[in-house]
């Protein structure tokens, strides 16, 4: 029997008999969609656009 964690409490009580649809979640990284998907052909971000570290580094600092 497996485990389903919600992100927030739902509006009503869970009661025997009611009937959900899942739909897994995605964080939208490159790793996500390898690992959780095997989808990387349809991977549609830039992974390897430098974030905001590389914007702020200027030569010399360490």
């Amino acid at each position: 029997m497996g485990r389903l964690t919600l992100f927030q409490a739902p509006p009503r009580p869970i009661a025997v008999g009611d009937v959900f649809t899942l739909t897994a979640g995605c964080d939208k990284t490159l790793a996500e969609c390898r690992e959780k998907f095997d989808n990387v052909p349809n991977f549609r971000g830039d992974p390897f656009v430098p974030g905001i570290d590389a914007l702020l580094d200027y030569p010399g600092f360490q």
